[in-house]
């Protein structure tokens, strides 16, 4: 009985080919951009005939303007039939079209997105993003209805004519899961959309000034689970709760961006607690089981009523607090004693823009960093797996354009376990199986070192640390800038 080679199988060469990278994050921002490094796949496919059938589908899978500017159209023109994605924002030089296409990203009218829209009617996924252009060309309407089979869509800057140009895209396509209307205009007025009874993920990201009836929009998704939406100006929170409430019983997740936070003085803190405790009543009888939410702080009427309604059910919790003050610490402290199945914490004191706020200004003097309740129960012990915390340490900075460095007290009740003997306390956490890593504030302030780490910061990193590393979910702890990360057991490795 001859023996097989493995390396002569079908299966087995294309399995091992989707292990061979071909997209590499870049150095500068590996979240978000990838370079396209094809020569060692392109290489196996030289090996022999059997080689390059089994993988040359994989190397032609994804086709991305931006990461393969450098691959020729004569090289490309071969092998189109193997494309599945498709990114494109210059023009197609092409004749002929991919049509086997899963997902079709366009960033532009003038790469005959028409022509690839019609020969993929029945793509699974489609990102349109036409630039703020108005004009758009009518056949461009009418490849867009003549999609059928849609699961995720995401439009963005694109200017309806009428409601029911819309509504027409969504009654093509039933099946339709996620949607993402991004600055869209001609929203204009209600309009009685078609039952949406597959979506379960929307956002809306708009001017609601130009775009009042989009708030109709939730009354025909009957199974949503989870909501994301701008509370820009003119909003109208109050008719979108109304909407969620009678119209999605499902709804388990609930994301709230608010640019109106810019401006700090545009929006009241008596308004914006009424309209996130609005927002508290808009999930299903299950409850919330994730609540992502910027808003300007944390109060004590906005956390009772938060842990009254949803408290058995949170999961997940990443709030972006505006102001910085000693009730966000102590309503931190409340979630952490009463939601047993809480899995993720995230808080952050943080500007509009992003930029991490320091310090505790006016801490009354008998208050501390103790109003975490280092010492009290915390009923996710068994659940919790990452716990990130900015902006709760006194701010050693600078001020802009001043001669003083604005120094807080250091907050009263904090041991001081160490001074600068850091190196232990690493060499320590390292034999748990946890890695250490230091997170920039800022791209341009470049890497943070120990010796710059004010010493009120690694006092509250070992108290975090020393209460939550042991627990047997836990797998990653955040308190500013500092960084440790569960690296997994020897037995876990060998799973």
């Amino acid at each position: 009985m001859s023996i097989i080679n493995p390396l002569e199988l079908q299966e087995i060469i294309s399995r091992v080919g989707w292990f061979i990278p071909l997209w590499v994050p870049r150095p500068r921002n590996p979240n978000v951009d990838l370079n396209f490094t094809p020569a060692r796949l392109a290489a196996c496919t030289q090996v022999n005939h059997l080689w390059r059938t089994s993988l040359t589908p994989i190397l032609w899978r994804v086709y991305d303007w931006y990461s393969c500017a450098r691959v020729p159209w004569t090289s490309l023109a071969p092998n189109l039939h193997h494309l599945r994605y498709v990114h494109l924002s210059l023009p197609w030089e092409l004749d002929m079209v991919p049509t086997r296409l899963k997902a079709l990203c366009l960033y532009s009218e003038g790469v005959q997105a028409s022509t690839l829209l019609r020969a993929n009617s029945h793509i699974a996924e489609l990102t349109w993003n036409s630039g703020y252009c108005k004009d758009h060309n009518p056949s461009i309407q009418s490849a867009l209805e003549a999609l059928s089979r849609l699961q995720v869509c995401h439009f963005h800057y694109y200017h309806f004519k009428a409601p029911e140009n819309l509504n027409r895209i969504l009654f093509h396509n039933p099946d339709l899961q996620s949607l993402t209307l991004f600055h869209v205009e001609g929203i204009s007025e209600d309009y009685p959309y078609g039952s949406l009874e597959n979506l379960t993920l929307l956002r809306l990201q708009v001017d609601w000034l130009q775009n009042p009836g989009l708030a109709n929009l939730v009354r025909f998704c009957p199974r949503l689970e989870t909501f994301e939406y701008e509370a820009a100006v003119a909003c109208p929170t109050f008719v979108l709760v109304q909407n969620l409430w009678e119209c999605c019983p499902g709804l388990h997740t609930l994301r709230r961006l608010d640019y109106r936070l810019h401006d700090p003085g545009h929006l009241q803190e008596d308004v914006a607690e009424l309209e996130v405790l609005a927002l508290l009543q808009a999930a299903g009888p299950g409850g919330l089981k994730v609540l992502e939410m910027a808003l300007l702080t944390l109060t004590d009427r906005i956390c009772l009523d938060l842990l009254e309604r949803h408290g058995q059910a949170l999961e997940k919790v990443e709030l972006r607090l505006q102001r910085v003050n000693a009730a966000n610490v102590r309503n931190v402290a409340r979630l952490l004693r009463s939601c047993p199945r809480l899995v993720s914490l995230s808080v952050q004191h943080v500007t509009p823009h992003g930029v991490p706020l320091g310090g505790l200004p006016g801490f009354p003097p008998g208050e501390s960093l103790h109003c975490l309740d280092v010492d009290e129960t915390w009923c996710c012990e068994n659940t919790l797996e990452s716990i990130l915390l900015r902006g709760f340490t006194p701010d050693y900075t600078m001020e802009e354009g001043s001669t003083e460095v604005r120094v807080i007290p250091r907050i009263e009740g904090v041991p001081f376990w160490h001074w600068n003997k850091d190196k232990e306390f690493l060499e320590r956490i390292a034999g748990h199986d946890w890695a250490y890593n230091v997170v920039p504030v800022a791209a341009e302030d470049g890497d943070v070192r120990l010796d710059n780490i004010p010493q009120d910061l690694r006092d509250l990193r070992r108290i975090m640390f020393d209460r939550v590393a042991r627990w047997p979910q836990m797998r990653r702890v955040m308190v500013e800038n500092l960084e440790h990360v569960k690296m997994p057991s020897n037995r876990e490795r060998s799973l």
